[in-house]
């Protein structure tokens, strides 16, 4: 399958340039699905990254940064974590909980020059510049910010002034 073989590219070139992160998408489950157009090329449930038939026609250096970023989001417990999240909080926006975690996560990716995130893939020094006036290297941002801590800033339904002005 053209996928699988996609996959299997992939995975060589994150261990060859990234032993670690390459050794966490040989760990991790991997299967094709099929979706509705214009849906992403790739998703995780936490546990499995899911494959779309559009994965296969991309270039190989953004097939890298779609596998590394959902692999990423895997290591870093984010699927359980929302989950937990929500247990102390209540009702958790999947929809930011999300932003929150990709920003972490492409920022985390964003230096490799082996790989190529999408055009549109939000950062977390972007995020926090254009939400809370913060203006910090993705390094620095990095080191401050969990996604818990960044959800909690962002969520207006939790009274941050600087979040709800942001929004507007």
């Amino acid at each position: 399958q053209a996928v699988d073989a996609a996959v299997a590219r992939v995975q060589r070139r994150m261990v060859e340039h990234a032993p670690s992160s390459g050794g966490l998408a040989l760990w991790v489950h991997h299967s094709d699905v099929d979706a509705p157009a214009g849906a992403a090329p790739i998703y995780t449930d936490g546990l499995c990254v899911f494959y779309l038939p559009a994965f296969e026609r991309l270039p190989l250096a953004e097939q890298t940064g779609w596998v590394a970023h959902e692999v990423l989001h895997i290591a870093l417990r984010h699927v359980p974590r929302h989950a937990e999240l929500e247990q102390v909080l209540g009702t958790v926006d999947l929809a930011l909980f999300n932003l929150c975690a990709d920003a972490i996560v492409n920022s985390a990716l964003g230096h490799l020059r082996w790989l190529t995130l999408p055009r549109d893939a939000v950062t977390l020094e972007l995020l926090l510049a254009r939400t809370l006036g913060l203006e910090l290297s993705a390094q620095a941002a990095l080191l401050q910010w969990d996604v818990e801590r960044l959800y909690r800033a962002l969520d207006d339904r939790l009274g941050a002034p600087a979040a709800r002005n942001a929004r507007s």
